[in-house]
């Protein structure tokens, strides 16, 4: 997983079709270098009819093993390929 990718959040005290939305923000790696954690974006459903949010983005701390992978970031034209989350790397 990368910043910027849309994953789901397993949660098994609901069925997979509630499960969340989230967009990667930040990723956090255990003693061994492997990353272990990540910051999520939580989706809202609170929109106005402008289409804007109407609550503040809430951030998640979950572990990799209870994320789905639904879609990787889509890189802009001319840029770098794709690289792995490292320690501390940041939504730019």
């Amino acid at each position: 997983m990368a910043v910027n990718d849309v994953v789901m959040v397993k949660d098994e005290n609901v069925p997979r079709n509630a499960w969340r939305l989230a967009r990667v923000e930040e990723a956090f790696s255990s003693h061994d270098g492997m990353v272990r954690k990540i910051k999520l974006a939580m989706v809202t459903r609170a929109l106005d009819k402008q289409g804007r949010r109407t609550n503040e983005v809430q951030y998640l701390e979950r572990p990799v093993h209870k994320l789905v992978l639904i879609q990787e970031r889509i890189p802009r034209r001319g840029a770098k390929p794709r690289q792995a989350l490292t320690e501390g790397a940041v939504l730019t």
